[in-house]
């Protein structure tokens, strides 16, 4: 019995979640001449309080081998 309530339940009243993640591009270097460079992505939720980030970096070394 408990199963069947719960299969009508979520058929009747879906579970759904709305979130509206905002992202933000960050590119820094470190100088005109290190030529080594950061990319900062900052994600967050305002509705749900929730946030992350991530950074990404090339080297001249990596930038040679994907240009090479």
């Amino acid at each position: 019995m408990k199963k069947l309530f719960l299969s009508l339940s979520l058929c009747l009243f879906p579970v759904t979640a709305y979130c509206q993640v905002t992202i933000e591009n960050f590119c820094f270097e470190l100088s005109q001449e290190s030529q080594v460079k950061f990319k900062l992505r900052i994600y967050y939720d305002a509705l749900s309080k929730w946030s992350g980030a991530s950074v990404k970096y090339k080297t001249p070394d990596a930038m040679h081998r994907a240009l090479g």
